[in-house]
């Protein structure tokens, strides 16, 4: 059926299809889709149970940190919880306060993406990292979990081992930690890890 012409299209959408939609955007568009009409002013992007927020998207204006932190206030005010979270922080601007923020409802949170690379410090030594201890994460249903520029420790001793009963999917980038954390981590897991197998003579 063609549209009539000059008529609104994202109108005639259902709730959920909107809602799927607005969960792909960063955070700071989805929420600006509140100026749109009053179906919009629910707020819709509350619903999708996703927080993208990605420092690169502010090019030196604004706070990335601190609209996290605003995010994860509004949707608890709202009764609503997090069940994805991207974090992207590039800019060197990632403190506790954010992932604290993050992991509130740790009971809910399913996926967690957290990038702390800083692109202006390639090769920097593990002092420049973020530091984050995995008895921060928000274990109990965390499915995903991907980090980026992070540097894994636990200052308390003995460390605390954590674990994640329903982790699918590990993934480490530029990170740095011990290997006896990263068997504590997979050990914790249904995950395994795979050692390389020689390959036979013929």
């Amino acid at each position: 059926m063609a549209a009539v012409p000059g008529s609104d299209r994202l109108s005639n959408l259902s709730d959920d299809v909107l809602i799927y939609v607005l969960s792909f955007l960063p955070s700071k568009e989805a929420a600006k889709t509140t100026i749109l009409s009053r179906r919009w002013r629910c707020p819709l992007w509350l619903d999708t149970a996703v927080v993208n927020l990605d420092s690169r998207s502010y090019a030196g204006t604004g706070s990335p940190a601190c609209d996290a932190l605003h995010a994860f206030a509004l949707q608890r005010s709202h009764g609503r919880v997090s069940t994805k979270i991207s974090i992207v922080m590039h800019d060197g601007s990632m403190h506790g306060d954010v992932l604290r923020a993050a992991c509130h409802d740790e009971a809910a949170v399913e996926e967690l993406r957290l990038d702390c690379f800083k692109e202006f410090c390639k090769g920097c030594p593990d002092s420049d990292m973020y530091s984050l201890s995995p008895a921060t994460l928000p274990f109990s249903a965390l499915r995903v979990l991907d980090l980026s520029g992070c540097l894994l420790m636990d200052m308390k001793q003995p460390r605390r081992r954590v674990a994640f009963p329903c982790l699918a999917g590990l993934r480490l980038r530029l990170c740095a930690m011990d290997r006896a954390m990263l068997q504590d981590m997979v050990s914790g897991s249904p995950l395994r890890l795979c050692s390389p197998t020689s390959a036979s003579s013929p």
